[in-house]
C-alpha cells in the first residue's frame, strides 16, 4: 500500500454478495477461486502457448490505443483462440456479478484481452478510468471488468492499483504529466492464480512496472452495458468455425442480439447460417428488374 493510501479496502472473498457490496463501497473487489486449480492450469497453458506463438510470428501489434507491445504484449480477440476463454467469458461468478452490476440481460462482452508483461519492465500508464471515453459521468456504472490473474499479482509484478472509492467521485482523473490526479495514493493487493480483480468503469486505477523478475500474465474479461459500441466487434471478427460451436446463451454475451432495434445484421451472402439470437433477416443483395 502506498504511503497515505485511503482507508479502507475490500478483502478478498469467496462470496458474491461481499464481492457486490465491496464494488458499491470501494469500486472493486477481489474474488478467489474464480477458476477451479485445473481451469485455471488449462486456461493458464492455452493463453501462454498463444501468446508465445504470437510473438514468434510478430503478431504483438502496436495498437493505436494505449501499450508499448516492448514492455506489455496484448492478445485480443480471444474467443477465436480457445475453447477456454468462451467458457471464461460465461464463468457462473462473473456473470453473477454483471447481472448485479449492469443489469440482468443488459450486458454483453465489451472486450477480453490478454497482458504479458515481461519481469522488469516498465512503461507508463497512467491513471485512468475506464468510461473516459465517454466524455460525460454516468449515475451508474456501464462497464465491469473482470482481470484474471493466471500467475501471483503483487506490486513487485506491477499488479494492477486502485483509488478505493473513486467511483464515487464520478469525474475523470486528470491525465496530463505531472497532474496531482496522477499522484492520487493507491492501493495494490496480492492476488493469487485463479482470483479475480473486479473493478467497475468508473473506478481509478493504473497497472504497475514490473521490477521483479517473472512474468505477470492475466487475462480481462470487460462487459459492458447493451447499448454501448463493444471494445472489440465480434459480430465482424468472430470467426465462423468458432460462432458456429457457440450456444445462443454464448452468443447473446457475446453481442449477437438485437437491442432496441440496433446491432441489426443481416446475412452477409445467400446461405449466411450466421445471425442474431431469436432474429434471422436474410441476405437481400442489389436487385434489379432485367
Amino acid at each position: 500500500m502506498d504511503s497515505g493510501a485511503p482507508i479502507g479496502q475490500p478483502t478478498p472473498t469467496r462470496d458474491v454478495e461481499q464481492g457486490l457490496a465491496d464494488l458499491r463501497d470501494y469500486g472493486y473487489a477481489i474474488h478467489l477461486d474464480y477458476l477451479t486449480p485445473d481451469q485455471t492450469k488449462a486456461t493458464h497453458d492455452r493463453f501462454v502457448e498463444q501468446a508465445a506463438l504470437e510473438q514468434e510470428l510478430g503478431f504483438n501489434f502496436k495498437r493505436p490505443h494505449h501499450y508499448d507491445p516492448r514492455y506489455m504484449q496484448e492478445v485480443s480477440f480471444m474467443l477465436n483462440k480457445g475453447r477456454v476463454f468462451i467458457d471464461l467469458m460465461m464463468n457462473p461468478y462473473g456473470l453473477q456479478y454483471c447481472e448485479a452490476t449492469l443489469g440482468k440481460d443488459r450486458f454483453k462482452l465489451f472486450n477480453q484481452q490478454g497482458m504479458v508483461m515481461q519481469g522488469g519492465q516498465v512503461g507508463t500508464n497512467a491513471m485512468h478510468h475506464d468510461q473516459m471515453g465517454l466524455g460525460f459521468p454516468t449515475p451508474r456504472p456501464l462497464m465491469l471488468n473482470c482481470m484474471l490473474a493466471l500467475a501471483n499479482f503483487d506490486d513487485e509484478a506491477g499488479a494492477t492499483r486502485f483509488v478505493p472509492a473513486s467511483h464515487k467521485w464520478n469525474k475523470d482523473p486528470g491525465v496530463t504529466p505531472g497532474h496531482p490526479d496522477q499522484a492520487m495514493p493507491s492501493i495494490v493487493h496480492d492476488i493469487p492464480p485463479g482470483a479475480v480483480v473486479l473493478w467497475e468503469g468508473r473506478t481509478w486505477h493504473r497497472a504497475g512496472d514490473n521490477h521483479s523478475d517473472r512474468t505477470r500474465v492475466s487475462i480481462t474479461t470487460t462487459y459492458c452495458d447493451l447499448m454501448m459500441n463493444a471494445g472489440t466487434n465480434y459480430l465482424a471478427g468472430l470467426h465462423d468455425d468458432v460462432y458456429e460451436t457457440m450456444t445462443d446463451d454464448e452468443r447473446l454475451i457475446a453481442g449477437f442480439r438485437l437491442v432496441y432495434n440496433t446491432n441489426l445484421i443481416t446475412g452477409r451472402y445467400p446461405g449466411d447460417t450466421r445471425q442474431l439470437v431469436g432474429y434471422e433477416e436474410p441476405y437481400v443483395g442489389e436487385l434489379r428488374r432485367t
